[in-house]
């Protein structure tokens, strides 16, 4: 069930990012790297604001359900807190957007800008009030009530935004569709809520909120900023055009980023689960499972990809965006990265280690802005999207190395890098691959190349016995829609 469930997130977020980048492709070719950007930055400035929306109460809702904690009451205390919340967050963006224009006299880049973050303010507010059932299906693992509406407002949004562009709209109708696509989910969500119960406050179910919480605020100001700043900064250091180029490198790249995130929402109730059930054996079994699905799948795709990125770059967004290059190279790699270490920050958070996580957050924000800061800026290397990509790489790894170094030093129950001999003949395999990649510009030369080498990576590890046949056959399990199909039904029947 833990892969069904696993495999029903990724694949129906793999569907939505095919749809994304391809719509992307068009956007970017029909509307410019200008409109990519302001979007994007948008919706990075309003999300930055998320740290006073989400203090911590998603996940302590999640943990208070999973150990079985009554459920109505739950809900209901959440559900008045996510309200409040709403009504501080919007106000204090509000606020916030006054000062900027009217006290410290800065204004955007153009009124355009301003509109599109108004309308992003309204979506992200609504879009969050729907945690209250969504976090609920979370906790209670119901990945596939979780997830459809998602699926669904994407599906819609990814068409609007389509249909606006290619009749000559530009970064305003594309925000109001994104806002139209999130109303029109709400039927299904209630849906899919009916048969949960919503209770009245309770004071003691609250103070155990603010218990949970009160460590992960730090944890989520640091892990926010962390996934924004990056683009607000971008807008800031350079302009939208530059945004642009790089967001493009990110929609593209970015399907191995959904892993991670798929991996979070789902492994921290059931790491959670097996802590208190002091079941190491199953928690192992999940690493080394989930550790070795990277390794043997996503790893060989992501470094073609990265390799390719000259080839995919031109041929789908074409010569204009050259910049987003290396951008696209660079951005998979980090995308791996963080779903490669993400396994081990789930543990740590599913044993209530939220100091700590906090943390190891707070040292990759650092981080980044001090890598920005040196390859970003106009008065040092001034690498833009480049550099920016780099310094997402830098960070990322750093993050991931103080996940693994706390569980070697703190817990040894846990199997670290089970897969390790696997890992490692992988990687060096793979950068020989990269190092040998031809610089010529025959495009069936080098798609040939990438088709030669996975082959002979995958024969030469079956035959050495690193890759075995129970591999393959759970990689093709993960396209049984019988199974999934049966998944599907039962929940949400």
């Amino acid at each position: 069930m833990l892969k069904r469930k696993l495999i029903l997130s990724y694949s129906s977020q793999i569907f939505i990012n095919i749809l994304q980048v391809g719509v992307t492709i068009i956007v970017a070719r029909i509307a410019g790297a200008s409109v990519l950007g302001t979007i994007a930055f948008a919706t990075s400035y309003v999300s930055m604001f998320m740290v006073i929306f989400d203090l911590g109460q998603g996940v302590a809702h999640i943990k208070l359900i999973s150990e079985g904690k009554d459920e109505a009451a739950c809900i209901g205390t959440f559900a008045r807190i996510q309200i409040v919340l709403a009504a501080v967050f919007t106000l204090v963006v509000a606020a916030f957007i006054f000062v900027q224009k009217n006290i410290f006299d800065k204004p955007f880049e153009s009124n355009v800008h301003e509109t599109v973050i108004y309308i992003t303010l309204v979506t992200i507010t609504i879009n969050n009030l729907y945690t209250v059932a969504r976090t609920t299906f979370n906790g209670k693992t119901q990945q596939a009530k979780a997830d459809i509406p998602d699926l669904i407002k994407n599906f819609v949004y990814q068409i609007l935004r389509l249909t606006v562009v290619l009749i000559g709209l530009k970064a305003v109708a594309i925000s109001i569709s994104n806002l139209a696509a999130t109303l029109l989910v709400l039927p299904i969500i209630l849906y899919f809520f009916r048969d949960y119960k919503i209770g009245k406050f309770d004071k003691v179910l609250f103070k155990q909120y603010v218990l949970i919480s009160a460590p992960i605020i730090v944890l989520n100001v640091a892990e926010i900023f962390s996934n924004y700043i990056d683009k607000v900064l971008l807008q800031y250091l350079t302009n939208s055009e530059e945004v642009g180029y790089y967001v493009a490198g990110l929609s593209i790249g970015g399907f191995i980023l959904m892993i991670g995130n798929s991996l979070g929402t789902l492994l921290f109730p059931m790491f959670s689960k097996k802590i208190i059930e002091n079941d190491y054996d199953s928690i192992n079994g999940i690493i080394f499972k989930y550790e070795r699905f990277i390794v043997l799948f996503l790893l060989p795709i992501t470094v073609s990809v990265s390799v390719l990125s000259d080839l995919i770059v031109k041929i789908v967004l074409g010569h204009k965006y050259i910049n987003t290059i290396p951008v696209l190279a660079v951005a998979t790699i980090t995308s791996l990265v963080y779903a490669y270490f993400m396994v081990y920050g789930n543990f740590i958070t599913g044993k209530g280690k939220f100091k700590n996580i906090a943390l190891f957050y707070i040292i990759k924000l650092a981080a980044l802005v001090l890598f920005i800061y040196i390859l970003v800026s106009p008065g040092m290397y001034n690498l833009r999207g480049y550099g920016l990509s780099l310094s997402m790489f830098l960070a990322t790894f750093i993050l991931g190395f103080c996940f693994v170094i706390y569980i070697f030093l703190k817990d040894k129950k846990v199997t670290i890098f089970p897969n390790r001999i696997l890992m490692i003949a992988t990687v060096i395999y793979f950068i020989i691959f990269m190092y040998f990649y031809p610089s010529n510009n025959e495009i069936l030369f080098k798609i040939l190349y990438v088709v030669i080498l996975l082959s002979v990576y995958y024969t030469a590890g079956y035959f050495s016995g690193l890759i075995k046949n129970k591999d393959f056959k759970e990689f093709i399990d993960v396209f049984n829609f019988t199974k999934m199909k049966g998944y599907i039904n039962s929940e949400i029947k």
